[in-house]
């Protein structure tokens, strides 16, 4: 097998096959980050809804983060990619809980009651004077 050449700055830990722990990732970036750490988030998340280019999100975030930490955001990035690529999901987390499905209304037997109803009390028009005489 070929010897694997990794990016500057970038740990060996992130190549391996099993699942990279992103939560002491994040401890760190937030470390980092400091008091900019809010300003980061919304910058990350305003990319992730597509409200933020890539390239405006490229020259905001070494403002927030310094140039001397952006192997961070990087390798933090490239851990939740490679995490999803993998798809093996985290040992320590509880399955979901399936959601109970919504009974949804049977829409020919509700048209059929409305039909019904207007067969024996059909609905009068409304003329102008009553209309004028309502509260």
């Amino acid at each position: 097998m070929p010897a694997t050449v990794l990016p500057p700055g970038q740990s060996s830990a992130i190549t391996t096959k099993s699942r990279i722990d992103i939560v002491s990732m994040k401890e760190k970036l937030l470390q980092d980050l400091g008091a900019n750490a809010e300003e980061y988030w919304n910058l990350l998340k305003a990319f992730i809804n597509v409200k933020l280019t890539k390239l405006e999100f490229d020259e905001q975030v070494p403002g927030v983060l310094g140039e001397a930490n952006i192997h961070r955001h990087n390798e933090f990035i490239y851990a939740i990619i490679r995490n999803a690529h993998n798809a093996e999901p985290p040992t320590d987390v509880p399955p979901l809980k399936p959601r109970a499905k919504r009974e949804r209304p049977d829409v020919a037997a509700l048209l059929k009651q409305l039909e019904a109803a207007e067969d024996e009390a059909p609905l009068a028009p409304l003329s102008a004077a009553a209309a004028d005489d309502s509260p």
